[in-house]
């Protein structure tokens, strides 16, 4: 199958088979693989890319302006929660993510930095540790494609690429046809 470079009206690169209409979509900015969603693509694109380079207080008030905007989105609570982690905020993070883990879509997302934030906190909850571990492991199996991506999503801003690998991995053996993760996996591999 031959490919044929275009570009598209929005300036993205786009190859496009001879023999059929398929066309894959990257945008790619300074080197970050940028990630469009259906809601307000700017201001994810805009948390996306600070967790990746690690601007978390810039991603946590992001994520809080996404929140105002969007209450009824739970994503942007997730994200706030993410950012909240990866600040080093643990005791804000835990409070914001507790609500989050037993949601079916998002679960093992926020599961997976509960359990970051617990083990990151100076006193360790281990009766509530073993329980969120328990929780990881049951979930994992009959988790949503939206719960792994987070999952992954979170990984990839820990810089723990190989599970984030494996999580998307299940993501898109669910939903192979997911532009998002699509484009992690691209991401997830050139770092």
């Amino acid at each position: 199958m031959e490919l044929e470079p275009k570009t598209s009206y929005h300036g993205n690169l786009c190859l496009t088979t001879k023999k059929n209409s398929f066309v894959i979509l990257f945008k790619i900015k300074f080197l970050f693989i940028i990630f469009s969603f259906e809601m307000d693509s700017d201001l994810r694109n805009k948390i996306y890319f600070c967790g990746r380079f690690k601007y978390f207080q810039t991603m946590q008030s992001s994520a809080m302006e996404g929140i105002k905007r969007y209450p009824n989105d739970v994503s942007y609570r997730l994200l706030n929660g993410f950012a909240l982690v990866l600040n080093g905020r643990y005791q804000e993070s835990i409070r914001e993510l507790d609500s989050l883990y037993n949601l079916k879509e998002y679960g093992v997302g926020a599961i997976v930095a509960l359990i970051y934030a617990h083990k990151s906190c100076q006193t360790v909850d281990k009766e509530a540790l073993e329980m969120l571990e328990e929780k990881l492991k049951s979930d994992r199996k009959s988790s949503t494609k939206m719960g792994l991506y987070f999952a992954a999503l979170f990984f990839y801003f820990k810089d723990k690429f190989e599970k984030a690998r494996e999580y998307l991995d299940r993501h898109l053996k669910q939903n192979s046809e997911s532009l998002d993760g699509l484009c992690l996996k691209v991401s997830v591999t050139l770092f």
